[in-house]
């Protein structure tokens, strides 16, 4: 896995089959779902999301999330989740999709590169 816990970076990260979340054995931390609130929080930020729904925004961060980090998740999966509808995340995703490299923890190791993200 190219996740691992800043605190425990040796740890076995055990998946929360309810959440979906990747959380580290030793001490608790929710892994997987740290690095899509980044990449949210930076999206909004850099002002990439103006108008757009926080759900939409929470989608199409976790779907580039779990991309990057080589857990890839369906639009139409995370959007059944969220509540919204697969081409939202597409648009949202999209209009993150510029700057991503700029969007992610510098403390996590990426399964690809920002720039690799596919279109």
């Amino acid at each position: 896995s190219h996740l691992e816990c800043k605190y425990h970076p040796y740890a076995v990260l055990i998946e929360d089959s309810h959440a979906g979340d990747m959380v580290c054995s030793m001490c608790g931390l929710v892994v997987a779902d740290r690095v899509a609130n980044v990449v949210a929080r930076r999206a909004l930020n850099l002002n990439l999301v103006a108008g757009r729904s926080p759900v939409s925004v929470a989608a199409a961060a976790i779907y580039m999330a779990a991309y990057a980090l080589g857990c890839r998740k369906e639009k139409r999966e995370i959007g059944d989740v969220a509540g919204c509808a697969e081409a939202t995340i597409t648009c949202t995703y999209r209009a993150m999709h510029s700057r991503a490299s700029e969007l992610f923890p510098e403390d996590v190791r990426l399964a690809i590169r920002p720039d690799e993200l596919p279109l």
